[in-house]
């Protein structure tokens, strides 16, 4: 074979400004369908959610409690963006020898207007504020609330590399997949032609999405005439995401079930903007949800054709996948992420090698940053008034209203309570480059800030310190077993 064979059918390749216009189309596209679901009703969402033709779920579709998730789902949308301009913009024979997805006329239509409206604009200036609202996006993905086993990652990163010289661990998908909004920035000090340029920028951008969304609703109500599609783009995708480049094989079903639920998620999203939106698609022509008289009609005459079992759809086939991984996952079990040396004494947890003495090590160090958060950020470097544990008497069975263990607390800790004491450090006390009130009692809000992530710092390290003390026992048979359950 040709050593160049591979070279002339490789994807398309996409500039980066042109990725990031992109990815700033999605996230537009994303928080307009959301705005639509905040302001649906519970009824609908419930048929939204619900994966039958003739009954409701009994929960309501919602948007998931914790922001990486939405982040990383998104993120599995845009690489299906990416992976449809890459595939579409092929030579039609090159496409379907080599990577056997297939797109309708329509489909095909929409991937070459909205490739022209791109290649046709450059604005220099709009990718700079893009990277900037990008930089502030990351910022803040540091306040979420992230699970407390992130903290984990973090801190078995960072004592491994001190002592051991290890790389970092891989972080997945959901770190290098992070949603960024699509605000674009404007001072009162911008002259005339900034703001002609930034119209013309969030003009082009309204374009596109539109189109991009038309293109998303053509992909996800697709019909299939002749039973199932297996290379509609949809289906043929979520065959990717099931290859595992690094191990050269497929995932497991715990692990690729993920990515089921996330095009799922995002699928039903975007056909509830499309059924009912809450502003109209001015490009497009699409009108408002006001411009119908029966909103339940309206999306069940949607819903029906595209987002049910058997619907001969992607959504369908998806439905039916996801449904027979779980069954998989329920007979075979969450895979592993231990994997213990023969003797009981060594781990690893994905490129990360311990041995048990180490562990022990890192645990007592998790505790020791636990305590100086607390003493050097949280207490000021002051010492806090000694709370007699052992004093204290918590009456369970007492069922007066206001009563509460806080009131023993500041009789035992400090005669004036311990809120006084801390608003005392915060004002008085302190150091003045660490005080968080000034002497007319405002608050300084970017050293209040510090002092929330810091507090925000300390209880991760003492959920891990509290959930690892009581485990880091001499014991090591005990420790493997315990490994080998989960």
């Amino acid at each position: 074979m040709d050593e160049h064979w591979f070279d002339d059918k490789r994807l398309i390749p996409i500039e980066q400004p042109k990725l990031k216009f992109l990815s700033c189309c999605i996230d537009q596209i994303v928080e307009r369908a959301r705005d639509t679901l905040d302001s649906t009703p519970h009824e609908i969402r419930r048929w939204l959610r619900s994966p039958l033709g003739t009954e409701p779920d009994q929960r309501p579709f919602k948007v998931p409690q914790e922001r990486p998730t939405v982040r990383r789902y998104v993120g599995y949308w845009k690489q299906f963006t990416f992976y449809c301009f890459r595939t579409g913009l092929l030579d039609n024979d090159v496409r379907e020898e080599v990577y056997g997805i297939r797109f309708t006329e329509e489909q095909m239509e929409l991937i070459s207007t909205i490739w022209t409206m791109l290649a046709g604009y450059n604005d220099d200036e709009f990718h700079q504020r893009y990277d900037e609202d990008e930089d502030e996006d990351i910022d803040d993905d540091d306040d979420d609330e992230e699970e407390w086993y992130d903290c984990l990652d973090g801190e078995l990163n960072q004592w491994s590399a001190s002592n051991n010289g290890n790389e970092d661990m891989e972080n997945g998908i959901e770190d290098n997949e992070r949603g960024v909004d699509s605000r674009i920035h404007q001072t009162e000090d911008d002259d005339p032609s900034e703001e002609n340029r930034s119209g013309e920028a969030n003009h082009v951008l309204l374009r596109i999405s539109e189109n991009l969304f038309k293109l998303f609703i053509s992909i996800i109500t697709q019909r299939f005439h002749q039973g199932e599609e297996l290379h509609s783009p949809l289906i043929h995708f979520s065959s990717v995401l099931g290859i595992r480049i690094d191990k050269s094989g497929f995932r497991e079903p715990y692990n690729y079930t993920t990515f089921l639920a996330g095009l799922l998620w995002i699928s039903r999203l975007l056909v509830l903007d499309y059924a009912l939106p809450k502003k109209a698609y001015k490009a497009l022509g699409w009108l408002s949800r006001s411009a119908y008289e029966d909103h339940g009609l309206r999306f069940e005459e949607i819903r029906r054709t595209c987002l049910v079992r058997g619907c001969y759809g992607p959504v369908s086939y998806l439905l039916s996948l996801l449904g027979y991984g779980k069954v998989l996952t329920k007979i075979h079990g969450r895979p592993g992420e231990i994997l213990w040396d023969d003797d009981g004494l060594g781990f690893q947890i994905r490129d990360i090698y311990m041995r048990l003495p180490q562990f022990q090590e890192f645990v007592s160090e998790v505790v020791k940053s636990a305590r100086n958060v607390m003493h050097d950020q949280l207490f000021f470097g002051i010492r806090p008034p000694p709370i007699m544990l052992g004093d204290l008497r918590d009456r369970i069975a007492n069922g007066d209203p206001g009563y509460s263990i806080i009131d023993q607390v500041c009789q035992t800790g400090s005669e004036r309570g311990g809120h006084r004491f801390m608003l005392e450090l915060m004002m008085v006390s302190a150091d003045g480059s660490q005080r968080l009130m000034d002497e007319e009692g405002r608050w300084d809000l970017p050293k209040c800030k510090t002092y929330l992530n810091s507090k925000k710092r300390f209880l991760q390290l003492l959920m891990l310190g509290i959930r690892y003390y009581s485990d880091c026992i001499s014991d090591s048979s005990y420790v493997y077993h315990r490994g080998n359950a989960c």
